[in-house]
């Protein structure tokens, strides 16, 4: 495999280091690989039944999370590598009009490779997307692989980089097998908060997470209604499903419980929880920590700060 960026390799275009360092994991503490199991894989693709049981208690709770996690990567896996690519023509690009318009030429080492397609947005937005690793190799042939990255996905065509001699090692225009992948690191992140997820949190017991009674005679107010009522008052541009999350976040629990705000592409989550830090960190000092003014604000909210 031929790297794209090898060490001692000088590339000056905007954003590409963060092509190299995406993946790249510089913790301290070790990380696991967390590789996909074959049996998942399989399953994913149709070649083997499923047998996953999404039923969870206290003793299984991480082996289903991981399951879930495992799942949703060979789905991922499964969509990306249905764009990839069979004899497709690329041509070497010496110039490129970036997102605000303007045109930047490349110098003789920093040559891109234009791959004209169609078909690559799904509900608006790119199904390859910046950062993606690309495989690229000469059909027929078993040899050399090239290694790449997806530098701007457009409506029509994508620009890959690849190293300096992979448009010298063969003709131009030329064909090529492109596969892609996705960075696995944060998928082994996620893999690791569930080996250090605290059971008694995510299973809480005691008096405090028990439900009430059904003969209950008379609800309790609730706090985080009262809390979405006055944002209603402040004006915030926010509808009524989005300010009675913010409330649900800025009210205390007892235990504290992580929080999960879950909704289709374009329903304003972003939106929410950008809405709901401006308000717990609206008093802070320049430069303090989310956890320390939300503490000092309001005990309840630095729940929702640390998640």
């Amino acid at each position: 495999l031929i790297p794209a960026l090898p060490p001692g390799r000088v590339c000056k275009l905007p954003g590409v280091r963060l092509l190299t360092t995406s993946g790249t994991y510089k913790g301290v503490k070790p990380l696991q690989e967390f590789e996909l199991p074959a049996d998942i894989v399989e399953t994913v693709e149709g070649r083997r039944g499923a047998s996953f049981n999404p039923w969870k208690t206290a003793q299984n709770y991480r082996t289903r999370l991981h399951e879930l996690l495992w799942l949703e990567e060979a789905q991922q896996a499964q969509h990306t590598h249905a764009y990839d690519m069979v004899r497709v023509e690329v041509e070497p690009v010496r110039d490129y009009m970036d997102a605000n318009g303007m045109m930047n030429c490349l110098g003789p080492s920093e040559l891109l490779t234009r791959v004209k397609c169609e078909s690559l947005l799904a509900e608006k937005r790119p199904c390859i997307q910046r950062g993606d690793k690309v495989i690229a190799s000469r059909p027929g042939e078993g040899s050399s692989q090239w290694e790449g990255f997806v530098y701007i996905v457009t409506h029509n065509a994508l620009l890959l980089l690849f190293g300096t001699e992979f448009h010298t090692a063969q003709p131009t225009p030329t064909q090529m097998n492109l596969s892609f992948s996705v960075e696995r690191l944060t998928h082994r992140l996620m893999h690791r908060a569930v080996d250090e997820v605290r059971l008694s949190v995510a299973w809480p017991s005691g008096s405090a997470a028990s439900a009430p009674s059904a003969d209950t005679s008379e609800k309790l107010p609730d706090e985080g209604d009262t809390i979405a009522a006055s944002l209603r008052v402040s004006g915030a541009e926010l509808d009524e499903q989005q300010r009675r999350a913010i409330g649900k976040l800025m009210a205390p629990a007892s235990p504290p419980v992580p929080f999960l705000l879950f909704g289709p592409f374009g329903t304003g989550k972003t939106r929410t929880l950008t809405e709901y830090l401006r308000i717990i960190t609206g008093r802070k000092p320049p430069g303090a920590p989310v956890e320390q003014a939300a503490a000092g604000a309001k005990p309840a909210a630095s729940r929702g700060a640390k998640a």
